[in-house]
Order: structure tokens, then C-alpha cells, then sequence
């Protein structure tokens, strides 16, 4: 969420932020298949059946959200990529100026190659790489400040949104609509994504903060610069996780739930791997 302090949101940050601090259970999740190694700032999980291409390495980055539970969801459902996650705070604003700057990804990058190939015992310095982002609430500003630079754009086959789209308010004939100048990079992804040149996914809940454009706003903004039809058709995706919409245009793909309480927005980070697995 956006660092911003008004007292009237109180009751809305409050209860998210004992979520983040207390709602993350350890499942218990077999990892002797799996190589954790803790980088300078973040972490890294190798899988030991990882199909090494060195010309090509995929490679899932996942930010926001305590790495244990990421890393728990990730072994559980048996994802063969190396994930790579980091966690910068409760709020957007660490994200935004961590990845403003640009050699922060690649430090991040270039320390993860190496542990990679010296466990698999290869020179790795040469060989390119595919990213899948996935993105849970304040994660967004990191991806944002990413999606500016030419370099990690080219990079990015995939994103995955989790109920974490936010953007400052404009006037626009006195209606109030999200910031285009904040959403126009993410913008050029769902219109990539159109084409079938990247793979776009985003979840919105109802929840509606304060001062600023909601999840649900910004994504019926891409819905609506991208021409892309809404179905509302209800699914239940987990306990408690209900569909009320889709909408898909090319890999474009965003889909709408139920709740507008803290424990709702939760629900999307929880159930992270359904859309994961929607990556192909």
C-alpha cells in the first residue's frame, strides 16, 4: 500500500499490517528438493530437478510477502524455476526507491547467476535470461520503477499482479481516473501482452483505500485503454476466494473478487500459485 497517513484510513492499514506481521503460517513444506541460499538482499530457491538451459535461464521473482511463505506455496505446488523473492517493508515506497535504482535487480541477478551456476557447477555469465514477476500489494512500486528500464522490460516475459495496482488520482473532465503518467508502462505490458508478446495476469479485490486509485480503478483503466470486454461469471477459486469477473484480451488477463476487508486482500497472496500456474 501507498505510505501515506490519513486518520480517517486507519482502520483500513491497521488490520494489513497484522496480517503481514502475523498471518504468514509456515506449512511445513518438504525442501529437500530444493536449495535455499540466502543473497545479499534477498533470497534464493534453486529446485534440484531445474532443467538447466545455459543459453536461457527462467527465472521467478516474487516481491513482497515473507520468503518463508512464498517459499512454502512455491515447494508445495512443486514449481521447477529458481525463485528469487524480496521483501522491502509494508509499503510501496521502499520498492520504488530500492528499484529506482538500476543496478539494485542487477546485483540481485548477477548474485543469484553465480549461486546458480556454482551449484550446478557452470559458467552462467554469458547466459540470457527470461523473468516472471509476481507481485503481491506494495510490491508494485518495485515493478513499476523495473517495467522503466528498456533493459529488464526486454526481460520480462510475465507478470502476475496480486491485488497490488496502485496509482495517484487525476482529473480528466472533472472525473477523477488513475494517474496515466503512473500506469502508462504497465499499459504498454497489457498492450505487449495483447499481442502475445508478454503474459499479463491481475487480481483486484473491492477494498477501496483512501487518497488514492484502488486496485479495482486501476485495473478497469487497462480493461478500458485496452478495449479488453469484462464477463462477470462467478468461481470459487478457494475457500472463500470467489470470482465476481474476468476479463481476457490475448494474455492480457485480469480477474476481479469478492471482499473488501483486509483478510480478502490476503487471499490473493495465499493463493498465488493458481495464477503462477496460468504462466505458460
Amino acid at each position: 500500500m501507498k505510505q501515506k497517513i490519513f486518520s480517517n484510513r486507519v482502520i483500513f492499514l491497521v488490520p494489513i499490517v497484522l496480517l503481514n506481521l502475523i498471518c504468514f503460517p509456515v506449512t511445513g513444506q518438504n525442501f529437500s528438493n530444493y536449495k535455499l541460499i540466502h543473497l545479499n538482499k534477498a533470497e534464493l530457491l534453486i529446485p534440484s530437478n531445474f532443467d538447466l538451459d545455459t543459453q536461457k535461464i527462467t527465472i521467478v521473482i516474487h516481491l513482497h510477502g515473507k520468503s518463508q511463505l512464498i517459499q512454502d506455496l512455491y515447494v508445495k505446488n512443486n514449481f521447477s524455476f529458481p525463485l528469487i523473492t524480496i521483501h522491502l517493508g509494508m509499503f510501496s515506497g521502499p520498492y520504488r526507491i530500492a528499484f529506482s535504482d538500476s543496478n539494485f535487480l542487477m546485483s540481485i541477478l548477477n548474485e543469484a547467476i553465480e549461486k546458480i551456476g556454482n551449484e550446478k557447477r557452470t559458467d552462467l555469465s554469458s547466459t540470457k535470461l527470461n523473468l516472471i514477476f509476481t507481485s503481491f500489494s506494495a510490491g508494485y512500486g518495485g515493478i513499476r520503477e523495473i517495467l522503466k528500464n528498456e533493459t529488464y522490460y526486454n526481460m520480462i516475459s510475465a507478470i502476475v499482479l496480486l491485488d497490488g495496482l496502485h496509482s495517484d488520482y487525476v482529473f480528466n473532465n472533472e472525473r477523477r481516473i488513475p494517474n496515466p503518467e503512473q500506469m502508462k508502462d504497465f499499459l504498454r505490458f497489457a498492450r505487449d501482452a495483447i499481442k502475445f508478446k508478454k503474459q499479463f495476469i491481475i487480481t483486484h479485490s473491492e477494498i477501496i483505500p483512501e487518497g488514492y486509485s484502488s486496485t479495482t480503478e486501476t485495473a478497469q483503466y487497462l480493461i478500458d485503454s485496452t478495449f479488453t470486454e469484462k464477463v462477470f461469471a462467478e468461481r470459487r477459486w478457494s475457500e472463500n476466494f470467489i470470482q465476481k469477473y474476468y476479463a481476457f484480451n490475448g494474455n492480457f488477463r485480469v480477474f476481479g473478487f469478492y471482499g473488501d476487508k483486509a483478510k480478502d486482500h490476503m487471499k490473493h497472496l495465499y493463493n498465488h500459485p493458481f495464477f503462477l500456474a496460468l504462466i505458460k
